[in-house]
């Protein structure tokens, strides 16, 4: 009666012919990977690194090696990929491959943490190997910080001055990074009349704004910017609003602490000295005018 297959001789059969299907496919093990630097930020780029050795006997064609950010090493579907890849040539039997500088871009969406890094060769799948498991390869601890930038205004200067509806005011701010991890790119600061300290719907968009430049991490930037102020503005008092990247071109620790307000309110809807015959000026300071 011919056996099963279930005992020892069925078990070592198996293994044999494992063993010897590996002895004619190639068998890419993923043996180290990197990043650098240590830290980085959504939509920012790092540069990756990763070896892989061909333990097969035979060689191994074109492949592609993809990137992933895993909070906890271990390769699965909610771990996000980096952006980019790098195309090897192929690998020879018995022999490995070292690859650096890596450019790849962390996804808009991966939230602030400290994560693994995971390469993966031959991702996805298709080169035939006796062995699929042993294509990716994780840091062995958190290797990579990722930040935000946070743009904070800390101060606004009100000007001295009426607001003059059509006319220009000049207006000073400081804004700070207290992120983590420097901006991307250089950002805009637009400026509000407002009733209240806080920016609301109906508050009047001034023309006009300042460009801060790429703020490190804990930089400050000052400057002063020429803004138009709208015909339509009504006469009553206005606080003057400052709010640091106000069209939400960066991604930021937080989006709701980019606007100041001056600590006290200036004249608004006070027309311009040249709009007003003689006889009837009154003796207040217009933008650029003089009192009457």
């Amino acid at each position: 009666m011919r056996g099963g297959g279930s005992g020892p001789q069925g078990a070592e059969g198996r293994r044999g012919q494992k063993a010897a299907a590996l002895q004619f496919t190639p068998e890419l093990v993923a043996q180290g990977v990197g990043l650098l630097p240590p830290h980085g930020q959504p939509g920012g780029t790092i540069q990756a690194s990763y070896s892989v050795k061909n333990e097969g006997l035979v060689a191994a064609g074109p492949f592609t090696t993809r990137f992933y950010l895993s909070p906890d090493g271990v390769k699965s579907a909610g771990d996000k990929r980096l952006e980019g890849a790098h195309a090897a040539s192929g690998v020879a039997a018995g022999g490995g491959l070292s690859a650096g500088g890596i450019v790849v871009t962390v996804p808009t969406a991966v939230a602030p943490g400290s994560y693994h890094v995971i390469a993966c060769v031959d991702d996805p799948n298709k080169i035939a190997e006796g062995n699929e498991t042993d294509n990716c390869v994780a840091s062995p601890g958190p290797s990579i910080l990722i930040e935000r930038p946070n743009l904070v205004v800390q101060a606004v200067g009100a000007p001295g001055a009426a607001v003059a509806p059509g006319g220009n005011l000049l207006v000073t701010d400081t804004t700070k990074n207290t992120g983590g991890i420097a901006t991307l790119s250089a950002s805009t600061t637009r400026y509000y009349l407002s009733t209240n300290q806080t920016k609301g719907s109906g508050d009047k968009l001034l023309t006009g704004g300042r460009t801060v430049p790429v703020l490190d991490a804990g930089a400050s930037s000052q400057g002063t910017a020429g803004v138009g102020v709208p015909s339509s503005t009504a006469p009553g008092p206005y606080y003057l609003l400052a709010c640091a990247d106000d069209s939400k071109g960066l991604a930021e620790t937080s989006e709701t602490d980019n606007c100041a307000a001056s600590a006290s309110p200036v004249q608004g809807g006070v027309p311009t000295s040249s709009s007003i015959p003689s006889r009837t000026r009154p003796a207040r300071w217009a933008p650029g005018g003089a009192s009457a």
